[in-house]
């Protein structure tokens, strides 16, 4: 049975400068867990998710004022964040007790306390085989374990750890120093929840986790080291101090994708203009035109997109097809094709075989091309 990469969207993507990789991105998820009281942890970022105490956890003091301690069925848990293709996890850690061969997160990603499917995990999750031991690190299911690690933190001493994933592969940092690095191009699934000393699994790790921040683009090793040597990147955003609790869509949320549109936009502004929304939602107006979608458009709860009718047409690249020169297996994320020359630097691909389509196929962007090898 022969198989296919076969183009989906097109598009190209710029290559980052040593002075874009230096550039200090704003976090999008900012827990401090400095509230005077209470069982919600505020998420101090503009578009918040806010966590909550479960199962006897509670604040003690920490590395730079309050902190969250978990154990003995104690964590923290909230609302899922959404896939991320790109981004990165910070926090401080210390570890109370050693690591538990189980899997457990000091920040986990996957379906809530209990319900059994975690998607990824920023502490031990399971080797890559059946049989494997488990790993301390930064590891993501897809279709099986893969990830990086390096030896536990110690008990009772603090930890910076950083972890990244994105075009350039996966990198690890513990107290400012890059101690592990893989060229796997896997971004955090989509999830339910996000927790803090816990697992699906319904485990938990004794230890107690400081300002935890999320970040849509990785962190370079400049701004890590940085976070590590000089603290005082903690004090913003600041703690809120309450939250006026909401529901559905904020009244006029919207955005136009003509304030969006650009040649860098793999949706010509359509999936900028619906990421810019609020998390509560709104609409997304594309007007009178042509839009050429390079890849799909993920939309989210309570999102509406409205055109002009027929005057706004959305349309897709000519596609092209090429033969795979070996089997892709299973969890692959790198492919070889005959002529790789087509394919372009973040075009979307579908790889499927001859007599398998559909709903039987994997769609997913180029991240890198090394001679006829796409990595996905």
């Amino acid at each position: 049975m022969f198989q296919y990469c076969c183009l989906a969207f097109a598009a190209s993507i710029p290559i980052a400068s040593s002075s874009i990789a230096a550039e200090r991105p704003e976090p999008i998820h900012v827990w401090h867990f400095d509230e005077a009281e209470g069982e919600m942890l505020l998420d101090a970022a503009a578009d918040p998710i806010d966590l909550k105490l479960h199962g006897g956890a509670e604040r003690v003091e920490g590395r730079f004022g309050s902190a969250v301690q978990t154990g003995g069925g104690g964590y923290a848990e909230g609302p899922g964040l959404g896939a991320m293709e790109a981004g990165a996890v910070e926090l401080w850690v210390k570890l109370l007790e050693p690591c538990e061969p189980g899997q457990v997160g000091i920040i986990g990603f996957g379906n809530p306390y209990g319900k059994q499917s975690d998607m990824a995990l920023l502490g031990v999750y399971p080797g890559a085989e059946k049989g494997d031991p488990p790993r301390f690190g930064w590891g993501v299911y897809a279709g099986g374990w893969k990830g990086i690690g390096t030896e536990p933190p110690p008990v009772g001493a603090w930890r910076h750890l950083v972890a990244n994933w994105g075009p350039t592969g996966m990198e690890l940092f513990v107290d400012g120093r890059l101690v592990a690095q893989a060229g796997l191009y896997l971004g955090l699934p989509a999830h339910a929840a996000v927790f803090l000393g816990a697992s699906s699994w319904g485990r938990t790790a004794t230890m107690v986790v400081d300002e935890v921040r999320v970040y849509s683009r990785p962190l370079s090793a400049e701004v890590v080291a940085e976070h590590f040597a000089d603290t005082s990147y903690v004090a913003d955003p600041p703690q809120p101090l309450r939250r006026v609790i909401r529901h559905g869509a904020e009244p006029a949320a919207a955005r136009s994708a003509a304030d969006f549109d650009a040649e860098s936009s793999f949706t010509s502004g359509i999936q900028e203009a619906v990421d810019a929304l609020p998390r509560s939602g709104g609409e997304v107006y594309v007007p009178p035109g042509n839009y050429l979608l390079r890849r799909s458009i993920r939309l989210r709860d309570n999102v509406t997109l409205r055109g002009a009718g027929a005057a706004t047409v959305l349309r897709r690249p000519e596609e092209l097809a090429n033969p795979l020169t070996t089997a892709a297996e299973a969890g692959a994320t790198a492919v070889e094709v005959e002529d790789a020359s087509i394919f372009q630097l973040g075009q979307a691909v579908s790889v499927y075989a001859n007599r398998a389509r559909g709903w039987h196929s994997t769609t997913g962007p180029i991240v890198a091309i090394e001679g006829n090898t796409l990595r996905l």
